[in-house]
């Protein structure tokens, strides 16, 4: 517990954490074809990712990997987004359509 307060809140390790979700280490890395060590000194920032692993959470999970690696862009599906996206994808194409011009409507968050 100590190796998490001691760095920075923002880092690629803790990224990773939160793309690993609630999901075990043994299964994440099992998903990812690392082994658990790995994961653990990714998580903890004393190995960098490579770009394999980078490339395989890209592939398998749609993480991208400028997020992860820097913060910046766009960090992952969070779980009410992934439910519009089914939602969307099971509609009809008329429920399609108006879906889409509804968003046109909702107010947007200001980046200023």
């Amino acid at each position: 517990m100590s190796q998490q307060t001691a760095r920075r809140p923002e880092s690629p390790g803790d990224r990773l954490a939160i793309v690993r979700g609630k999901r075990s280490q043994v299964a994440f890395a099992a998903e990812l074809g690392i082994s658990r060590s790995s994961l653990q000194h990714y998580e903890a920032g004393t190995r960098k990712m490579d770009t394999d692993v980078l490339a395989q959470l890209r592939v398998l999970l749609g993480v991208d990997p400028l997020w992860l690696l820097t913060g910046e862009g766009r960090g992952p599906v969070t779980p009410d987004e992934s439910a519009l996206l089914e939602a969307f994808k099971k509609a009809t194409d008329d429920g399609q359509h108006h879906l889409l011009c509804a968003a046109k409507w909702i107010p947007r968050r200001s980046h200023g």
